[in-house]
């Protein structure tokens, strides 16, 4: 399904994509609720699996609508704790929704499950290429409010989505952990330039709910 180019949530985009592709509730992305990006590494350390867990568990996001990349590691623990606490969830994918990759998960998406939307700027069988992942990045930034870094290496692809949030002026939320840990250098890197930190769930559902309160003010 096609909507039009310069839909509200992609304008204010450098390069909006040309076309949205679609599988599931497309009211999702004009829901009011407050958009929470998860992204981060592919390789998943058990310190940050646990992490994400526990913050689905205390119902951190209850109110909120999970936007995540779909891809191995922490976006796909993202998209099934969404699924498995049934809240809302936008994943957008680098392939076409016809394709979904990597395929080892697309049986997560036969049937679609209730209160979830698969996008794409790709059509349907579209094979993507490692450039369509970064582009695919901007995308979750601008549907997202806030942005959480749950794990990344300095090389992580989840730091693009970190630039393109912070190019929309969005806040960028992440964990603290060892300086010796690679896999949470990127983090760390993020936090040395601003990034917000998540000391636990209370921590992150004040963020949130400051978020939303403001965001009730301001539309009021």
């Amino acid at each position: 399904m096609r909507f039009p180019k310069y839909y509200q949530v992609f304008q204010e985009l450098k390069n909006p994509p040309n076309n949205i592709y679609s599988r599931g509730d497309l009211s999702l992305l004009t829901s009011c609720k407050l958009k929470v990006a998860i992204v981060g590494s592919r390789k998943q350390s058990s310190y940050g699996y646990s992490t994400l867990q526990s913050f689905f568990e205390s119902k951190t996001f209850k109110d909120c609508v999970i936007v995540t990349g779909g891809a191995y590691g922490t976006d796909i623990q993202a998209a099934k704790l969404a699924i498995q606490y049934n809240i809302p969830l936008i994943v957008v994918i680098a392939s076409g929704v016809e394709n979904y990759t990597p395929k080892r998960l697309s049986h997560i998406f036969h049937p679609m499950p209730k209160n979830c939307l698969l996008i794409s700027e790709s059509p349907g069988n579209y094979t993507p290429n490692k450039y369509d992942f970064v582009k695919r990045n901007r995308l979750i930034a601008s549907i997202a409010d806030l942005v959480y870094i749950n794990e990344a290496s300095l090389k992580s692809g989840s730091l693009h989505t970190a630039d393109f949030a912070l190019d929309l002026g969005k806040d960028i939320l992440t964990l603290p952990a060892r300086i010796s840990d690679e896999n949470f250098q990127g983090c760390l890197n993020l936090i040395q330039n601003g990034a917000q930190i998540i000391t636990g769930a209370e921590s992150f559902s004040h963020i949130i709910y400051d978020k939303i309160r403001l965001s009730l003010f301001r539309n009021s």
